[in-house]
C-alpha cells in the first residue's frame, strides 16, 4: 500500500477472509487524510508529528478557537510548551503510554492560551500507524472542561473561606467567654473582700472597667457622674456584668472604638413612693456611625435577663443620633438596699 491509499476497515478485512484472500494492510493514516478529517470538526483536534515527538503537525479551526492561536502558529510547536504550568511532564507521560496501547494516566490538563490565560481540556489520545516505512502520528482530541474546573477552584476558595471564618469565629466566641469569665470573678473577688457583703457602685464601675475590658489609653475617655450609693452583692454582681457587656461593644464597635468617642456614665437615687430606685445611664458620642438595632445579641440579653428577671429592674437599649444608650433601673430602699 502507498501513502496515497485509503486505509481499509475491518469490514474489509473480514470480506478478504471470507473469500480466502489475504487481508489488507493495517490501516494507516496520512497527514492530508488527517486533516481533510478533523478540519470541519466542532471538537478541538491536535495531530502531533510522527515519532518520539510532540511537536504539532496541524489543528483544526475548534482548537485555534480555543487556544487563540491561528493555525500556522501552531505548525510545528511543542504541544508540551503549550501546558499552563511550568515543569509539567503529564503530557507526555500521557503520549507515552497511549503510543504502547497501556491504559491509565491524566486524562485532563490545563492549556494556556495566546492571551496568557488558560483553559482545561479532556483529552482523548489516539496513536495511529503511518505508512509503511513511516511513523505513525497521534490525534489528541478535546473537550473543553474550563468551567468544571473552575466551579472546583470556586468551591475550593469557599471551603477555605468557611474554614478561615469558622476559626475566626472560634476565636471571637473563646476570647467573649474568657472575659465574660474574667469579669465575674473579678467581681467576685471584690464581693468576697466586704465582709458585710454590700459595695458601693463607684468599686463595682471601678472593678468592671478596669483593663483588660478597658484598656488604660482609654480610661480617660469615661465619665463618671453621680453620688455613690451602696449595692447588695446580688445588685452589684449583676451591675458588674452589664457594665462589662457594654464596656466590651463600646471597645469594639462603640465610641471607645475610634479616635474622639466618649462614654458618660451617669446615675442617681430616685424615692418613688415605696422605696428607692437606681436609675444608671450609659451614654456614647463621638463614636462611628453603628448599624440600626434590629435584633439584640447575646450580650443584651444577658443584661436584660440579669436586671428584669433577676433583680425586677428594667434594661433599654437605644441608638441614638449621638450613639448608643442603655438606661438600667434598680429598685433599691432608701438605705441603699434593694426592697
Amino acid at each position: 500500500m502507498t501513502a496515497a491509499t485509503i486505509p481499509v476497515g475491518e469490514v474489509m478485512q473480514e470480506r478478504a477472509k471470507r473469500q480466502g484472500r489475504p487481508p489488507p494492510p493495517a490501516p494507516c493514516a496520512t497527514p492530508e487524510l488527517l486533516r481533510g478529517a478533523t478540519e470541519g470538526l466542532r471538537l478541538p483536534v491536535v495531530v502531533l508529528q510522527g515519532g518520539a515527538g510532540a511537536s504539532i503537525l496541524f489543528a483544526n479551526a475548534a482548537f485555534g478557537a480555543l487556544s487563540g492561536f491561528t493555525p500556522a502558529e501552531l505548525e510545528g510547536r511543542a504541544l508540551c510548551g503549550l501546558l499552563g504550568r511550568k515543569g509539567d511532564t503529564s503530557l507526555e507521560e500521557g503520549l507515552t503510554l497511549a503510543d504502547t496501547g497501556m491504559p491509565g494516566g491524566p486524562t485532563e490538563y490545563c492549556f494556556r492560551r495566546k492571551d496568557g490565560t488558560t483553559f482545561w481540556a479532556a483529552l482523548s489520545i489516539t496513536s495511529l500507524p503511518g505508512a509503511e516505512g513511516t511513523p505513525g502520528h497521534r490525534v489528541l482530541a478535546m473537550h473543553d472542561v474550563t468551567s468544571q474546573h473552575q466551579d472546583m477552584d470556586r468551591m475550593r476558595l469557599l471551603l477555605v473561606e468557611m474554614n478561615h471564618r469558622t476559626q475566626n469565629m472560634f476565636s471571637a466566641v473563646v476570647e467573649t467567654l474568657t472575659g465574660r469569665v474574667l469579669a465575674f470573678s473579678r467581681a467576685q473577688a471584690m464581693l468576697r473582700d466586704e465582709m458585710d457583703g454590700h459595695i458601693t457602685l463607684r468599686q463595682v464601675l471601678g472593678v468592671a472597667l478596669q483593663p483588660p475590658t478597658i484598656p488604660r489609653d482609654l480610661s480617660e475617655r469615661l465619665v463618671l457622674e453621680g453620688e455613690d450609693v451602696r449595692l447588695p452583692t446580688n445588685v452589684a454582681l449583676t451591675t458588674a456584668m452589664a457594665l462589662h457587656e457594654l464596656a466590651v461593644n463600646a471597645v469594639r464597635h462603640g465610641a471607645l472604638s475610634g479616635d474622639d468617642g466618649v462614654v458618660r456614665i451617669q446615675w442617681s437615687v430616685r424615692s418613688p413612693p415605696r422605696g428607692g430606685v437606681l436609675a444608671l445611664r450609659w451614654r456614647e458620642a463621638g463614636g462611628p456611625r453603628m448599624k440600626p438595632l434590629y435584633e439584640k445579641g447575646f450580650g443584651m440579653r444577658l443584661i436584660e435577663g440579669g436586671v428584669q428577671h433577676g433583680l425586677g429592674g428594667t434594661a433599654t437599649l437605644s441608638l441614638e443620633a449621638t450613639g448608643l444608650v442603655c438606661d438600667i433601673t434598680l429598685p433599691l430602699r432608701v438605705d441603699g438596699r434593694t426592697s
